[in-house]
């Protein structure tokens, strides 16, 4: 038991005499493996994002919960149903804060997600009314129930 413990303190010691690896700053990175050409996070290849997805996905955000407006109108479910009711709720609602959030995706997921759901992008809060718009269409085309 004794050589183990003394063993251990030998392999530690040795370790922490060793120069340490450099670590890369965020600033610059290289990525020996793939490349030799630095990678500047924001610049190049290092460029995550360019905006547009984001204003696309409002776009489209806005047009999927419309499009559930507008199927909801022509629907035959009940005007009173409570899903009917809660879905234009909903739709509308996100409609407003997308409109009023100035572009920024984050803030729509703040005030549009709904904690159950667990979304946390604005892709999934597209699902989500993509899903919802499939949901009332196969309400419609059974016959909708409020007992169901």
């Amino acid at each position: 038991m004794h050589r183990l413990v003394l063993s251990a303190v030998r392999t530690a010691s040795r370790a922490a005499s060793r120069p340490r690896a450099h670590v890369a700053s965020f600033s610059a990175v290289q990525y020996r493996s793939f490349s030799s050409e630095e990678i500047i996070p924001g610049v190049g290849k290092g460029k995550t994002s360019t905006g547009l997805e984001e204003e696309r996905d409002i776009s489209l955000f806005v047009a999927k919960n419309r499009e559930l407006l507008n199927k909801l109108e022509k629907s035959t479910i009940a005007r009173d149903a409570p899903y009917r009711v809660n879905a234009e709720i909903v739709a509308k609602y996100r409609v407003s804060v997308a409109k009023e959030s100035g572009g920024n995706p984050k803030k729509i997921v703040g005030q549009c997600a709904i904690d159950f759901t667990k979304s946390k992008t604005l892709g999934d809060l597209i699902a989500e009314s993509e899903a919802e718009i499939r949901r009332m269409e196969e309400y419609d085309r059974k016959g909708f129930s409020s007992e169901s």
